[in-house]
């Protein structure tokens, strides 16, 4: 069982968004939520202050793709340079809820990184 990540809008008012990954607990069965950072990958390329968003084609939608890939790969390299077309392909289509394995992105990561 691996990693799934989700984002609701709690309200419809900015800011209001939740973005989370559930993660397999050690030692049992079940699985945990841990609320994801936009710190690591803000590090990286600083696209929203404000942190993540999605639905559209801007920064905060950015931020949360760049931060998912860093998140699924632990590769800075790769995330940095692909981050814009999955932000593209996934973030910037999804509505109020949205769900995504960590399968689903190491796939679409390994189609778009082997050369054409």
């Amino acid at each position: 069982m691996g990693k799934t990540y989700k984002g609701w809008r709690a309200e419809q008012q900015p800011g209001d968004l939740k973005v989370w990954k559930e993660v397999p607990q050690s030692g049992d069965d079940g699985m945990g939520q841990v609320q994801l950072d936009p710190g690591p990958s803000q590090r990286l390329v600083n696209h929203s202050p404000d942190g993540f968003q999605w639905g559209y084609s801007g920064s905060g939608p950015a931020q949360l793709a760049l931060a998912l890939l860093l998140d699924a790969t632990h590769n800075p390299a790769i995330s940095v340079r692909l981050h814009q077309a999955f932000k593209s392909e996934f973030v910037a289509g999804w509505g109020d809820q949205w769900e995504i394995t960590i399968g689903t992105i190491l796939a679409w990561v390994r189609d778009e990184a082997v050369p054409a």
